[in-house]
């Protein structure tokens, strides 16, 4: 199968990286992929509802899924977003779409050019803070999500 596509007045898009500071985002989407390591995640991209110059705008964020003991960052996630877990739970990642929270952005160097990184978030509406660094079974050289304007964590 062949797609004609004309790319002849299609410029290239380099978006600048999202200032530093605190977004509140909505859950665009969430999907259960594998890491280059070959471990479960779980990728979620967010939408930018607020501040409103960047309503639209998108994240990118990666929580691993482990043992027992290393699904905290997942944990921290799901509770900022509303979702009170314990115990096994059965995640039905449909259910976490439109749900709100609010994201520090931060910024880091890859492959020569700064990128957003999601490094904190909690439920919007609060001062509370769920403080999440980068996931170190990406590894330092992982690269994001897919896309240029991707983030870890």
């Amino acid at each position: 199968m062949s797609v004609e596509v004309d790319f002849t007045e299609a410029g290239d898009v380099d978006f600048e990286p999202l200032p530093q500071g605190w977004y509140e985002v909505s859950v665009y989407d969430a999907k259960l992929e594998e890491s280059q390591n070959g471990k479960r995640m779980i990728s979620f991209e967010l939408k930018v509802q607020s501040p409103i110059e960047f309503d639209g705008r998108r994240l990118w964020m990666r929580n691993m899924i482990g043992a027992k003991d290393k699904n905290f960052y997942l944990k921290k996630t799901l509770n900022a977003l509303g979702v009170e877990v314990d115990g096994i739970v059965h995640l039905n990642l449909n259910e976490l779409l439109g749900l709100p929270a609010s994201v520090r952005v931060g910024w880091r160097e890859w492959e020569g050019k700064t990128k957003e990184e999601v490094v904190d978030i909690r439920p919007v509406g609060t001062t509370e803070t769920v403080s999440v660094p980068y996931d170190e079974e990406l590894g330092e050289d992982a690269p994001p999500h897919g896309d240029d304007d991707a983030v870890n964590f």
